[in-house]
Order: structure tokens, then sequence, then C-alpha cells
């Protein structure tokens, strides 16, 4: 009995001592043929060409027996430091930091990649400098499983992010497995970009992303972000390789870092003036809490308060429409901001009824083979392809019951005058009444319909070119062509068309007179030249009236209506389109 006893006591004293033992953190069971407590010396290794990491106190490493994984702490800071813990039997496979590794499989962990990385200044985001190790006894000599990238910031732009971007199929960050006893790295999905980004402003100085090893074939995108969310961006060189270990320089990221400002809209987004001067408002939906810069022609006075921009023009004494651009810049709610006000003013005495494209009062207007929606309106200008010729082109738009054209037997009427500046093929004018227009339809070639066009065909410096205006009861009638050459053509040209008389129709041509005709006339061709994103006129080509042979148009007391239209299939650039008028109602 005594033995017995003796053996249950010692069988109960072994039971306890293993109680009291550590529990280690283990994950998928097994493994090793149980634990041992082992004290790992662990070194880190520097990056060729780069910074040497550091383990700091408390920091993780995963040590795999097996299956097992097991977490250990650094037990001091430093590039070398001791890890200890009861692990599984060797060999040993080691991931820094514990939390990049998942499982194992043979000699190969499974690790992510962060996209998002913390910037550390002259180093690299703890979470995302990943080294393993393999080791058959205790002395763990980790290699750096990914590759460096360097970036320089040194502009001083307040820039809060860096993003990477491969071009091709190359994926940056994301989940990989690393063959540890080879150090071989291999993407298993993830994502294309990294981002780099701090609690705050970055300051100048160099920063590293870690990235999993590859060849960019077509190179990196690059993109920096300032404090307002405005972003530049630039590309590398194509065939950069990121070594596992090493680092690859990508120099200065934001030097010359062009950042785009934001362009807010007004409403409305073009103002016309009359021609005797008055002061316009526009609205925008952004206010400004400053103002940086305002461009301007001289003949505008500009004051911004808050949403509110409020635009003067002086009176016109030129007699003809002229062309403004009001351009503020300044920092709105959002960040920097900037809005660009088209402006058009008629001739002293008259109205702008319509001018550049953008007036919203039209968008449900328009007629024809083409609808806004077909057009393309940018750069400042409208691009027009082929809507015909003068016997089956259906003019751009219509103005409906904007503007009277003349009264039977009265002698008075509402004057106006049309013009058109365009580029780069044949484009022109409509121009007709009601007996032109019936039901939706067009029928140009009924001889009690009288309709008017002009075009305008001519292509910088060919040696052909000039402006065509007909009856299109007959047309051949009215067959004054007028030639320009090609040689003094600039690469805009504005036709002016009216059914005013101008005197001096042999001069200039910048005085109105007072007899009213209901005829038109092509009464101006110019050349013109861009100033500060407008089309001034430059040159006279061409100053002369062409009348009608017919005597006896039907003008009609009914409202007109007029139109744009591309003769020929190559595209045809258009702006500055504006009807000034005179209102005799």
């Amino acid at each position: 009995m005594k033995k017995t006893l003796v053996f249950l006591l010692t069988t109960l004293a072994i039971a306890a001592v293993v109680s009291c033992k550590p529990e280690n953190q283990q994950s998928n069971g097994g493994g090793g043929g149980g634990s041992a407590a082992v004290t790992f010396s662990a070194t880190l290794p520097a990056y060729t060409g780069g910074p040497q990491v550091a383990w700091a106190v408390d920091d993780e490493i995963a040590v795999f027996s097996g299956t097992q994984k097991t977490v250990l702490k650094a037990s001091a800071a430093g590039a070398s430091a001791s890890f200890s813990g009861e692990v599984g039997a060797a060999p040993y496979y080691a991931v820094s930091p514990a939390a990049a590794a998942s499982t194992i499989s043979a000699s190969s962990v499974s690790i992510t990649v962060p996209q998002e990385q913390t910037a550390v200044k002259d180093g690299i985001s703890p979470a995302a400098s990943i080294a393993v190790a393999t080791t058959s006894g205790t002395d763990l000599s980790f290699k750096n499983a990914l590759a460096l990238i360097k970036v320089s910031l040194v502009s001083g732009k307040n820039i809060k992010s860096v993003t990477l971007a491969s071009k091709g199929s190359e994926k940056l960050t994301g989940s990989a497995t690393v063959d540890v006893s080879r150090n071989k790295v291999t993407a298993d999905g993830g994502s294309a970009s990294v981002v780099l980004s701090g609690a705050g402003i970055l300051e100048t100085g160099t920063y590293y992303i870690a990235v999993i090893p590859a060849t960019f074939v077509d190179g990196l995108d690059i993109t920096v972000t300032d404090e307002f969310g405005r972003v530049s961006s630039s590309v590398s060189d194509e065939f950069i390789a990121a070594k596992a270990g090493a680092v690859l320089d990508l120099g200065n990221v934001d030097e010359g870092a062009d950042f785009s400002t934001p362009t807010i809209l007004s409403t409305p987004y073009d103002l016309g003036f009359a021609g005797n001067g008055e002061t316009l408002h526009a609205a925008v939906a952004s206010a400004f809490s400053s103002v940086s810069s305002t461009e301007k022609q001289e003949w505008l006075t500009v004051s911004v308060n808050g949403t509110d921009i409020a635009v003067t023009a002086a009176a016109n004494t030129d007699k003809n429409a002229r062309y403004g651009r009001v351009e503020i810049e300044g920092v709105t709610a959002a960040g920097p901001a900037r809005v660009v006000i088209p402006v058009a003013q008629a001739a002293t005495g008259m109205k702008i009824a319509y001018d550049s494209f953008s007036s919203p009062e039209l968008s449900g207007n328009w007629k024809g083979n083409k609808v806004r929606a077909d057009v393309q309106y940018g750069n400042g200008y409208l691009q027009v392809v082929g809507t015909g010729d003068y016997k089956t082109a259906n003019p751009l738009f219509w103005y409906g019951n904007k503007v009277r054209l003349k009264y039977n037997g009265s002698g008075d009427c509402n004057t106006w005058i049309c013009s058109i500046d365009c580029s780069s093929g044949s484009a022109g004018l409509w121009m007709f009444n009601q007996h032109g227009y019936e039901n939706d339809t067009y029928d140009l070639t009924s001889t009690d319909k009288p309709c008017y066009v002009c075009f305008l065909p001519f292509n910088s410096g060919e040696t052909t070119g000039g402006f065509y205006c007909f009856n299109m009861i007959s047309p051949n009638a009215m067959d004054n062509w007028t030639s320009i050459h090609g040689d003094v053509l600039n690469d805009w040209v504005r036709l002016i068309i009216t059914n005013i008389d101008y005197d001096d129709q042999r001069g200039e041509g910048e005085k109105l007179a007072h007899e009213i005709h209901g005829d038109w006339a092509a009464a101006h061709v110019f050349n013109l030249k861009e100033e500060n994103g407008v089309l001034v006129p430059d040159q006279l080509l061409f100053t002369k009236e062409l009348w009608w042979w017919n005597d006896s148009v039907k003008l009609g007391t009914d409202y007109g209506y007029f139109g744009v239209f591309a003769k020929d299939p190559a595209q045809t650039k258009i702006r500055n389109f504006t009807l000034q008028y005179t209102d005799k109602q």
C-alpha cells in the first residue's frame, strides 16, 4: 500500500508541474512532438542602399514548428534581440512582424503586405517591413522578403499622401507567399497600388514604401495628393526592378508637381451684356472665402462676395459685339477652386439674345439631325461634324419666339446681327423666317419659302477660301463668292451677317447707320487672334454688303429662326456665336 501511495503522489506532482507551465500561442495544433522552452537570438539585416530596421521592446515575431505558430516578443530593442518561449521541435520558420504571417505549408508562409502604409520619415512602416528566417538551432538570421521603393518630398507643397500604381499587371501589395528556404516571394492576387500617408502633412524628406518584388515592365504611376485633395501625377521609367532586400529610388516625386484646381460652375454659365453697360450676377456652387487672383478684360469690373460674383461691363463703343472672360481663383470650404465665366457684350444700343452655346435656356430647343448631346463642347468651343450642305442641312438649333425679324409694311423691324467664329472646316449660319420653317421640317426649295444661308469655307494656309451667300429659292441667283486667299487666313475667322446697313461699306465699317433695311448682308470678315482665352479681331479681311437679288422676300410678321451648321464631314470648331439685336416692338 505504501508504494502505491508514493506512486500516486508522484503522478499528481507531475500533473501539477505540467499545469503550471505557460500556455503557448498556437494555431493549427500539432507539430513537433511536444514543446520546450527555447531562446532565439535573432538579427535583422539592413536593406541594400537603404535603412536598417530594428525591433522595439515587445515587438512580435511568429515562429512556426510544423504547422504550429507561436508568437514571441522581443526582450530588448535593436537590430538584434532575444525571443523566448515554448515552441515545438526544429526546424523553425520565422516571420517578422508576427501579424504579417498567417499559415505555413512546408517551407512556404502566407503573408499579407499592407496596401495602406504609415509614413515614417527616413524609415519604413513597421507593419510593412516583412522579413523571414529559418533555422534548425536557435539563431534566426532574418532576410528582408520585400523590396523598398524610395520617394523624396522636396516641394513643401503640403503633401498628404503618395500613391504608387503599376501600369501593368504587377501586384505591389496584398496576399503573397514566401518560400522561406529560398526567400522567394510570389504574389497571390493582391493590389496593383500602395498608398503612403500619415496623420497629417508629410514633412519634406525621404520615405520608403514596401512592395512585393517585381519588375514593372510599363513602369509606375506616381500620384501625390496635397492637403486640399488636389492631385498631381507623373510616370516612372519602364522596366524598373524592385528586388527583395534592395531599394528602388524614384527620386523627388513632388518636384514640379502641378496640382489641378477644380473648376466650379456658375449659374448662368455665361453673361450677356447690353451694349450700354450694366451689372450682371453669377452664382457659384461653392462660396469663396478668399480670392487669390482675378483675370478679366479691362472693360470689366468684378467683385466676389461668397457665392455671388458681380460683373459690370462698361459701355461698348466698338459698335460690334465684344467678348470677355472672367477667371477667378481662390479658396472655398472644399479647398482651392476657380470659376471661368465667358462674357459677351452687344454693340451700343443693342442686346445679347444668345451667346457661346452655354446658356441653359436653349437646352431643350435643339432641332435637326443633331441634338445638344451629340455635339461636343470643350476647351471653349463647340465641335461640330457634318450636319449637311445648304439643301439638306439641319441647323443645330433654332431660337423660337425670342426675336422678331420684320413687320410687313411698317418699315420698322427688330434689327439684329449674327456673328460666328469658326475654325478648321466649313461652317455657316442659317437665317430665315416662318416661311422657311413649317411643321418641324425644312422645305428649303419651295418657291414661296425663301431662306437665306451664308457659309464660310476656309482653311488656314490654303490658297482658296471665302464665303457664299444665297437665297434658298434660287441659290445660283445669289452666287456671290468672295475669295480670301488662304495665305492671309488665321486659324480662326469671324463672319458677321446683318440686316442693318453700315456706313462706309468699303472702309472699316465700324459705324452703324440709322437707316434700317430688311435685306441680309455679309458685313465683315475678320481674322482673329486669341487673347486671354478670348477671340478678338486681328485683321479686317472683307467689308462689303451682299444684297439679295430677290426684292420680294417674305419676312412675314411672325417670329424668326436661325441656326448654325457644318457643311463638311471634317470637324469644325465654333465659338463666340452671338445674336445681338435692338428690340423695336
